[in-house]
């Protein structure tokens, strides 16, 4: 274990079940669900699926668009991109929604808002998906949206934004870095599972809002990764489970709070 605490503010109750005897609300030491607790269902089970509140739908999107997070938001023109084979630039109102398989990179646009649907998959074999725009992954307790790459051999590029992402039930995997923000970008996500990268599981340099996360688990063969790493910006972390990573849990440095 490393001792990178330069310039760290802590400004709330960070809960860690793999590097910490206490554990998040509703949460036992072990990262299971505590059922005689009143939060239990807000926090993601051990088995890599998360639960929803008592008081929310199992859509987890908040968007004006159907219950199911089948539309978009309201007023905002969209377009479906035929499920197939994908690479190149999404444009302002593109939709992805079914089985897709990245030949090449694929960029949000600056001045794009692109949604990813409910049940979605993006197959990586090597390429990443940049955010310069906003992209909004909309996927439910039913219908996750699931973006990964080959388990074994050269690990795929992630995620990267340098714009906004917001996420509901996302599942990503098997990256150099699942998620990487950088600075001046801002990720809000809720009900996410990151799990087996081969650096970070998630890499935040910008603003990031999480909740109900389960971040777990290093690429197999990986000695060096670390579950969250937050270098500089300001992150809050609430109700998660972070565990079974060979290095920190939480990384901290450049002056981040």
């Amino acid at each position: 274990m490393h001792n990178y605490h330069r310039a760290l503010t802590i400004t709330a109750l960070l809960s860690c079940a793999a590097c910490s005897d206490a554990a998040p609300r509703g949460i036992d030491a072990a990262g299971n669900i505590d059922a005689t607790s009143s939060t239990a269902d807000a926090a993601p089970n051990s088995d890599g699926t998360a639960a929803v509140d008592a008081n929310t739908s199992d859509s987890g999107t908040s968007d004006s668009g159907g219950t199911d997070g089948s539309s978009a938001d309201a007023g905002a023109p969209t377009q479906l991109v035929p499920p197939g084979e994908i690479n190149g630039e999404l444009a302002d109102g593109d939709q992805l929604q079914g089985a897709y398989t990245l030949t090449g990179a694929v960029t949000v646009r600056g001045n794009a808002t692109v949604h990813i649907l409910p049940g979605t998959t993006l197959t990586s074999p090597s390429f990443g998906l940049v955010v310069k725009g906003v992209l909004n992954v909309k996927g439910s307790k039913d219908a996750p949206v699931v973006v990964t790459g080959p388990s074994t051999g050269k690990a795929w590029a992630g995620i990267v934004v340098s714009g906004t992402m917001t996420a509901t039930w996302l599942e990503v995997s098997q990256a150099v870095i699942n998620v990487q923000s950088q600075a001046g970008a801002t990720l809000t996500l809720d009900h996410c599972h990151m799990h087996h990268a081969e650096q970070y599981n998630l890499l935040s340099r910008g603003a990031s809002t999480l909740t109900r996360m389960l971040i777990e688990q290093p690429r197999k063969g990986a000695n060096a990764t670390f579950n969250l790493g937050i270098k500089g910006g300001e992150v809050v972390l609430m109700d998660s489970v972070l565990r079974e990573t060979p290095n920190e849990c939480v990384l901290s440095e450049d002056n981040a709070t």
